[in-house]
């Protein structure tokens, strides 16, 4: 029997500065990672940080010597460009608006311009340069001001004129932009006069009749060669003096999305849909090696300053770093969750359920805030979960852009064991919603299509076809003879059938209608669309549209679309969750908007009351699950599913709960400030709060301790070894020694902790240090086959614990 030892030594007093007194109490940050496509990667001049964009709305900043995440700048849109100054003080981002962001502190300085493209800084850094594709132009502003300096347009063409992409040349005289029409065009940056338009020699055009895009370009250090990346699957080397191509590279099967030349410019880097990058000698235009890793295209790529490393992000939602002399993978920066599209509470308020894009659904014991089970059998990603009326039963619908016979699109679930019970097997190519009725026998599921299902048996009772293109929600009157549907069609309103028959009773007027709630008295019946409206079931009458603050209707800018609504349970308050990442509570007697919860980045999926109407759940494309007071508004907590097993709960002030594996993704963060940052095991004792979930929705209110910021956060230095072998080894005894050496412990070293896999083995009580200036702490632990991995904590004498 084979046994593998590692021992995780860090040496983290290193991240701690003197504070001032008055600091005040550090920010808890949940490294995450992207949830969706990565568009552009920067490294700042001095090869420290790595920013990201992403289709998740967000910019994130990573430490590229220990791959943390820094920070999260949180945009209003795709990002689609990222780019830092040379003096690497600021970045900057387009989301169809141009944004700069202050990187010492991830505050936005400001915003101007319009349309999503490509970015560039001047090498003096005085102007930034971006194309907007929607616009097809180029413009030219002052970094300082905001002011626009300069528009650069396209003589040689009126249509297919786009400009995806730009760069600066090293003197920065000359700006290159990629063009839809498979062209380059060179300006003189300084007049805005055309120089040169570097064109294809074949007249090749895509599978809508118009030229494949240049979507890079890049300038080598020196200036004189530009390379471009093109969507007809060819890199491009062009003499810069004369437009005359020097060489094609055609290793790409598929459109190449990026290319970026090494600080000596020796070499070039290339992505695209092939899910590769490739390494090119530019001299000779041969391949040097190709780098696997990503399981989807890869989107862009860019050299550190000294050329060792190469950064790469992907339609995987990863940010990748490669050692450009080996090919190896160093880092791999990956997202850690998935958006949320469906939250339910059971009826007992003693379980809830999530599902999201991970295709899982995940099920968390309400009492004591832990994860019952994670349900994996997913073909796709999850739209929406419903508990039976007992809370025995689970029923869980998949969305999926295939029509398939044999898809298993509604699977029911035994909520005690996590097991599955049966799958509703039919040709759905979707399904949005699903319900139960009141008494447990009859499940509907909403898609492109209405089906009505017997519970028992999986069998098919009704299907009501081919009066919908896109999705449907659905719901059960409180009586159950009533099935209410709604469909996102424009104008296709909201149905009232009779379940028995399916004969339609009423059909209400409402638009792209993507949410319906009846309430608790069956009288009333809401739909969420882009408007909220209230209607009376019984004649079908409109009673009340909900707007803004005042009651009137709101604008489609203010609150674009409602996608989920809910009933409290006493029938009295109505819940909205909102595309723009807002939830707003509603008096449903009076139509006044009692509170406007805003907390979530992104859209907001779906809303669900507890029983006791203490606590609202929301969950969010942001991929994140929120708990709010109903009668406040207040948020109490995040809740973040964390790969399969995982998971992490923090409140607004710091605490925290979840999964010991998850405390690797937790830092703390002070004043503000990018750079100056912590491991979660710096305020361990003060903000680890067991049971955290249960405690708020048990209606208590657990808070941090105040005053944090003033204690002393020099830790003691900890380093683990074996007595016997090295790390990372593979040993045949039963049997380690174990050896902690404490030093360094100028604010003391008390209380030291050792964990074997996660469990606490030995524990060493009391100031060890004894007045000496280190100390050897030795335990001899039996280890089990496989793996076993040993930390160890240390605290001061303010109990700031450290890890090694």
């Amino acid at each position: 029997m084979k046994y593998l030892v590692t021992l995780m030594i860090c040496l983290l007093s290193i991240l701690f500065v003197a504070e001032p007194s008055q600091a005040q109490n550090p920010e808890l940050v949940v490294q995450t990672g992207h949830r969706d496509s990565v568009n552009s990667i920067s490294f700042s001049p001095d090869g420290k940080i790595l920013a990201s964009g992403s289709y998740d709305h967000t910019i994130k900043l990573w430490d590229v010597s220990t791959g943390t995440e820094l920070c999260t700048l949180e945009d209003s849109g795709s990002v689609s460009s990222v780019a830092f100054s040379p003096d690497g003080k600021t970045l900057a981002s387009n989301d169809g608006a141009i944004k700069l962001w202050d990187v010492s502190t991830g505050m936005k300085l400001r915003t101007f311009g319009e349309g999503q493209g490509g970015l560039a800084f001047s090498p003096d850094g005085k102007t930034l340069a971006s194309s907007a594709i929607n616009k097809g132009t180029v413009k030219l502003w002052d970094v300082s001001t905001g002011t626009e300096l300069r528009t650069l347009t396209r003589t040689l063409r009126k249509q297919f004129n786009a400009v995806s992409s730009v760069a600066f040349s090293p003197d920065g005289k000359t700006l290159a932009g990629g063009c839809e029409d498979n062209t380059i065009q060179l300006w003189d940056a300084s007049t805005g006069k055309e120089l040169r338009t570097l064109k294809w020699p074949s007249g090749k055009v895509n599978l809508i009749g118009s030229p494949p895009y240049v979507k890079s370009v890049a300038f080598s250090p020196d200036g004189k060669i530009l390379a471009s990346g093109n969507a007809d699957s060819t890199i491009k080397l062009w003499d810069v003096s004369t437009g005359k191509e020097l060489r094609t590279l055609k290793e790409h099967s598929v459109q190449v999305y990026s290319v970026a030349f090494s600080p000596d410019g020796k070499a070039l880097a290339s992505s695209g849909d092939d899910y590769l990058i490739t390494l090119w000698d530019v001299s000779t235009g041969t391949e040097l090696k190709a780098l696997k890793g990503h399981s989807l295209a890869v989107s862009s790529v860019a050299f550190s300053p000294d050329g060792k490393t190469l950064a790469s992000g992907g339609y995987d939602s990863a940010v990748k770093l490669w050692d450009v002399s080996t090919g190896t993978e160093l880092r791999n920066l990956k997202k850690h969750s998935s958006w949320i599209s469906s939250v339910a509470l059971s009826s007992d308020g003693k379980t809830f359920a999530s599902g999201g894009r991970d295709n899982m659904v995940k099920l968390w014991d309400v009492s004591t805030g832990k994860e019952l089970h994670t349900l994996k059998k997913h073909s796709s990603w999850v739209s929406s979960v419903a508990f039976s009326p007992d809370g025995k039963t689970l029923a869980s619908g998949i969305s999926t852009s295939q029509e398939r016979n044999d898809i298993d699109a509604v699977k029911l679930w035994d909520v005690s064991t996590g097991r599955e019970i049966r799958a509703l097997e039919a040709d759905l190519e979707s399904v949005s919603a699903v319900a139960f009725s009141p008494d447990g026998k009859t499940l509907a599921s909403g898609g492109h299509e209405v089906r009505l299902w017997n519970v028992s048996t999986g069998r098919e009772l009704y299907i009501f076809r081919g009066e919908y293109r896109q999705v449907t929600p659905v719901a059960f009157s409180p009586d159950g003879k009533i099935l209410a549907n709604g469909s996102a069609d424009y104008k296709a309103g909201v149905k009232l059938r009779d379940v028995s028959t399916g004969k339609v009773l009423r059909a209400l007027d409402a638009d792209d209608v993507n949410s319906v709630a009846f309430s608790p008295d069956g009288k009333t019946l809401a739909s969420g669309g882009y408007e909220v409206k209230l209607w009376d079931v019984a004649t079908g009458k409109e009673l009340r549209t909900l707007g803004g603050n005042n009651g009137t209707i709101k604008s489609v800018a203010f609150s674009p679309d409602c996608k989920s609504v809910a009933f409290s349970p006493d029938g009295k308050t109505l819940a909205c969750g909102n595309a723009d990442g807002i939830i707003k509570l509603w008096d449903v007697a009076t139509g006044k908007e009692l509170h406007t919860l805003k907390g979530h980045s992104d859209s907001v999926e779906s809303v669900a009351f507890s029983p006791n109407n203490k606590c609202l759940v929301s969950g969010s494309v942001d991929a994140t699950i929120k708990i709010w007071e109903a009668s406040s508004g207040k948020e109490l907590a995040t809740l973040i599913p964390l790969d399969e097993e995982d998971w992490v709960v923090v409140t607004p002030d710091g605490l925290f709960d979840g999964t010991p594996a998850a405390w690797r993704l937790l830092i703390w963060r002070f004043n503000n400030k990018t750079f100056n940052y912590a491991p979660v095991e710096a305020f361990f004792n003060e903000f680890y709060h067991p049971g955290l979930l249960a405690d708020i929705f048990a209606g208590k209110h657990p808070t941090a301790p105040s005053g944090i910021s003033q204690k002393d956060r020099r830790q003691p230095q900890l380093k683990l070894t074996l007595a016997d072998a090295q790390p990372n080894t593979t040993l045949k005894t039963r049997n380690v020694t174990v050896k902690i050496d404490v030093s360094q412990a100028l604010a003391g070293a008390q209380y030291v902790r050792l964990f074997h896999n996660g469990s606490l083995v030995k524990v060493w009580h009391g100031d060890v240090m004894k007045g000496q200036n280190s100390t050897i702490l030795e335990a001899t632990i039996p280890i089990i086959a496989g793996e076993n991995r040993f930390t160890a904590y240390a605290f001061n004498h303010d109990c700031i614990g450290s890890l090694s």
